[in-house]
């Protein structure tokens, strides 16, 4: 029995984003394609902004509230692509937690921007990571130029 249970948790916490997922964000069709394909709802798009949303519903006031979400900004010569996980869901973290795992043990750590901690992928791109008011951010920046 205990292997059937295990056999049932591995699926859930295997699925969503990943470190590849992520690093093959190169515009916003791609940012897009990555939230649908991992279940997001398209929130706003225009032309230089995307919002996307995981699970979504409104609390009383009227607000979005989502298990996670992601947005996708540019602005001169850089883009940023942000996705937000809830710490206080398992699953969520879970998916946090494995992201961070994979770029702190595979890439050079670079520096620290505001409160993200940054390491570089390569020349144009730096990964950047925060925990801030029970949300976790994984934050791509991109130098276009």
């Amino acid at each position: 029995m205990k292997n059937y249970i295990l056999l049932l948790f591995i699926p859930i916490v295997c699925f969503g984003q990943t470190y590849e997922d992520i690093v093959s964000i190169d515009s916003k069709e791609q940012f897009i394609r990555v939230g649908v394909e991992n279940d997001y709802e398209v929130d706003l798009s225009d032309s230089d902004v995307v919002k996307l949303v995981l699970e979504p519903s409104k609390d009383e006031n009227g607000n979005i509230i989502a298990k996670a979400f992601g947005s996708y900004a540019t602005f001169e010569n850089n883009s940023i692509f942000t996705f937000q996980f809830y710490l206080k869901n398992l699953f969520q973290k879970l998916k946090y937690d494995e992201i961070f795992g994979f770029v702190k043990k595979n890439l050079k750590f670079s520096k620290v921007v505001k409160q993200y901690s940054c390491y570089t992928v390569d020349e144009k791109r730096e990964i950047g990571f925060s925990i801030e008011d029970d949300w976790c951010f994984v934050v791509l920046f991109t130098n276009n130029q």
